[in-house]
């Protein structure tokens, strides 16, 4: 039972529990399913980061309880001892028509999640990271939270707190992101959360943020690039294609092979894919050959590494949010892609290439597959907006020598109103950097030469 969802009363913890109860009732009520929940006294320690004061043993089992004497729910009761089930519950007649127009809303409480090896969410102590990763997601949640996300189309059924494609239930709520640890280590796992991503792909990508249809740049052979990074080598052509075997079969045995310890275990795990129609034996070549292929990152292969590349894949995620954010680009993560306008696709490809850089430490470690190799897109924040500039900006058509710089951050701060902050984001540098820069008392680097460059480009030619 998720204790997030709660309607807008307030009260006792009693009374909150009461209503998370009936609002998870009804929400499932409107998929027509059960909500599962537990009758042991163990299951409910340690969890008030992530649920509240309100949920505890005591006031969850009172309250259904009486929310039974009431003959509000209906409850299917497992019985004692019997391991691997949860008693369960589901709203009645007599609540449904009591709530039928009663809007519920979601608030999520926690927002650094901790399992362990089995999957269970377990308590821990706040450190200065675990501090620093809350206010990084709650800074990024305040601007989700004003995008406005819609699926349009007429084969999308939409109910009251719910939208229904292809017959299974989605819960849009406000934009908002939360990251999952895991084996009881902030050093695996890691990734964002946020609703859309529990989407079909197709259907992720007939989205709409504020009124624009989205693409979604992905970065290619993610996990992949990362180990060749983390190796000081480059990942040359495709690392699923062996020559002998298909690209699909590649592609599922090498990622399978980065989450088993052995290759007997990675064999069994592929057999189980409802898809997979090699034979032991072919799969056990196949391997052999992403092996060859993979040479100098063989020795990842069957040992585990899958959920401490999640680590880094989410570390690059956050951090191009956050650059997104930084220069008014509206995206949702998807864990290795990013949903966003049309529009902005190339930057935000440009921004994801940037944070695989920064943490990893290397050059262009990974590369960003977009759906046009020339995508039309304005700057960051629309600073460039007015459509007369002034004529200084013909001076600076092709690339200045280094003394203009200055004068360039100069007149782009004077003209179009930009902070330090904001230009030293698009600029890939750091505030203090560009402060020196105008102040004359030191150079950009190429990469900033050339979008600085750009960035007078694109207004000059908004200009004629």
């Amino acid at each position: 039972m998720n204790s997030s969802v709660f309607t807008s009363m307030q009260g006792t913890d009693r009374e909150i529990s009461r209503q998370h109860i009936i609002a998870e009732a009804m929400l499932a009520h409107e998929e027509g399913r059960y909500v599962s929940y537990s009758r042991r006294k163990a299951f409910y320690t340690g969890r008030r980061r992530y649920h509240g004061t309100a949920f505890t043993y005591t006031n969850v089992l009172s309250c259904v309880e009486e929310l039974l004497r009431q003959g509000l729910i209906e409850e299917e009761r497992a019985s004692p001892g019997n391991l691997g089930w949860q008693s369960r519950f589901r709203a009645s007649t007599k609540l449904a028509e009591a709530c039928s127009d009663v809007e519920f809303h979601h608030k999520l409480i926690g927002l650094i999640f901790l399992k362990d090896a089995d999957g269970n969410l377990v308590d821990y102590q706040d450190t200065d990271a675990t501090i620093r990763m809350t206010r990084e997601l709650r800074a990024i949640n305040a601007d989700l939270a004003s995008l406005r996300v819609e699926l349009p189309g007429p084969d999308v059924v939409r109910s009251r707190h719910h939208i229904v494609v292809d017959g299974a239930y989605y819960r849009p709520t406000k934009g908002a992101l939360y990251r999952i640890f895991n084996r009881r280590s902030f050093a695996l796992g890691g990734r964002a959360f946020g609703w859309w991503q529990n989407l079909p792909s197709r259907w992720r990508r007939r989205l709409v943020i504020d009124g624009e249809p989205v693409v979604e740049p992905d970065f290619a052979q993610l996990h992949p690039s990362l180990l060749y990074a983390l190796c000081g080598c480059r990942l040359d052509g495709d690392a699923y294609e062996t020559g002998e075997f298909s690209r699909e079969h590649g592609k599922l045995a090498f990622n399978v092979a980065l989450n088993t310890k052995t290759p007997q275990g990675t064999i069994a795990a592929l057999a189980n894919k409802p898809r997979w129609t090699l034979s032991r034996a072919q799969t056990a070549d196949l391997l052999a050959a992403l092996a060859r292929r993979n040479a100098p990152i063989a020795g990842y292969l069957h040992a585990d590494r899958g959920i401490a590349l999640m680590n880094i894949d989410s570390r690059i995620t956050v951090r191009a949010v956050r650059r997104c954010i930084a220069v008014g680009i509206p995206v949702l993560p998807v864990h290795d892609s990013m949903l966003t306008p049309r529009r902005y696709e190339s930057r935000v490809a440009e921004i994801m290439e940037e944070s695989a850089e920064f943490v990893l430490k290397r050059p262009k470690p990974c590369r960003v597959n977009v759906s046009s190799p020339t995508v039309p897109h304005m700057p960051g924040g629309g600073c460039l907006s007015p459509p007369f500039l002034p004529r200084q900006l013909v001076l600076f058509r092709d690339l200045p020598s280094p003394r203009d710089f200055g004068g360039q951050i100069r007149l782009l701060r004077r003209t179009f109103g930009f902070s330090q902050a904001s230009l030293a984001a698009k600029l890939g540098c750091r505030q203090p950097h560009v402060a020196n820069v105008e102040s004359g008392r030191h150079r950009l680097g190429e990469w900033a030469r050339l979008r600085l460059r750009d960035l007078f480009r694109d207004a000059e030619a908004r200009r004629e």
